[in-house]
C-alpha cells in the first residue's frame, strides 16, 4: 500500500498568534521610544531652566576699548540667565546694531561663561550725499554712525560706487596699507571711481594719479610710490598736471602730463 504524502495543515490560530506577537513588539518599541523621547525632552527642559547653568562670566575680545566696554555693558543683561537658553543669533543681531561693529562671534563656555569676539570697522573715507555724510570702511562697506564723526583724517570717495567698483577700492586700500609711504592715507585727498579708471588725488600739491582698473593694481601702486618720490625729491611736482599709470610687459609705466 502506497503512503500518501501531503502538506501539513496549519493550525487555525497560528497566524493570529504570530500577528499578536508582532503587534506587541511594535507597541513595546513605540513605548520605549516614547519614554526615551520624553525623558530627553524633560531633561533638556530642566537643563535650560536650572540655575546650575546660570551665566555669571562675560568675556569680550575687541581691539577698540570704547566698543569693548559698550558691548560688555550690553551683555550684562544676560547675567543670571541659563546659558543654554541664550539665543546667540539674537545677541549677535543686537551687537551688530552698533555701526562700528562689522562682525560678532559668540562661543558659549558652560557652565557659566560666554565669550564674544568683536571685529570693528576702520573708516578710511567718506561720501557726501547732500547734507548727509556716509562713512566707508577698509572693506568698501558703507555705514552711517549714530553721532557725527570728524572727516578731517579721511578722504572723500566719489564716482561709481557699485559693488564691483567697491571691490577694487577695497583692494586699493589694502595696497595703501601695505606699500603706502608717500601715497598713504594721510596724503590722499580724494578717490574717484570711474568705469575703467580710478583717480587718486594727493593732499600735497593735489597731484592726480590715474589707475587703470582692468589691470593689476599692485604694480601700479608700487610705480606710483616711485613716481611721487621722484617728483617730491626733485621738486618737479610743481610742473606735473597728472600721472597716468598702466602696465606694459609686466612693468608699471607712468606718463607725466606737464602743466602748460
Amino acid at each position: 500500500m502506497m503512503k500518501r504524502h501531503g502538506r501539513r495543515a496549519k493550525r487555525p490560530g497560528a497566524a493570529h498568534s504570530t500577528g499578536l506577537k508582532v503587534l506587541f513588539c511594535l507597541v513595546l518599541l513605540a513605548a520605549v521610544a516614547g519614554t526615551i523621547f520624553w525623558t530627553a525632552r524633560l531633561g533638556l527642559l530642566w537643563l535650560r531652566s536650572t540655575q546650575f547653568l546660570a551665566l555669571n562670566n562675560v568675556t569680550v575680545q575687541c581691539s577698540e576699548k570704547p566698543i569693548k566696554q559698550w558691548a560688555f555693558d550690553q551683555l550684562q543683561g544676560l547675567v543670571g540667565r541659563n546659558i543654554l537658553a541664550i539665543d546667540k543669533a539674537e545677541v549677535r543681531t543686537n551687537l551688530l546694531k552698533n555701526p562700528w561693529i562689522s562682525s560678532v562671534e559668540i562661543d558659549l563656555s558652560p557652565p557659566h561663561g560666554i565669550n564674544v569676539e568683536i571685529k570693528t570697522r576702520r573708516a578710511v573715507a567718506f561720501i557726501k550725499k547732500g547734507k548727509k555724510v556716509i562713512l566707508v570702511d577698509s572693506n568698501g562697506e558703507m555705514f552711517s554712525p549714530d553721532k557725527g564723526v570728524s572727516t578731517s583724517k579721511l578722504f572723500e570717495l566719489k564716482g561709481h560706487l557699485e559693488r564691483p567698483s567697491m571691490e577694487k577700492f577695497s583692494r586699493f586700500i589694502g595696497l595703501v596699507d601695505r606699500y603706502g609711504k608717500i601715497l598713504c592715507h594721510k596724503n590722499i585727498a580724494s578717490v574717484t571711481m570711474g568705469d575703467k579708471t580710478m583717480t587718486v588725488v594727493t593732499r600735497s600739491n593735489a597731484i592726480p594719479l590715474i589707475f587703470q582698473l582692468n589691470i593689476p593694481l599692485g604694480l601700479q601702486m608700487k610705480r606710483a610710490e616711485a613716481i611721487l618720490y621722484h617728483l617730491y625729491s626733485s621738486g618737479k611736482y610743481k610742473y606735473v598736471k597728472r600721472v597716468d599709470l598702466w602696465i606694459a610687459k609686466d612693468k608699471a609705466i607712468a606718463s607725466l602730463k606737464k602743466k602748460v
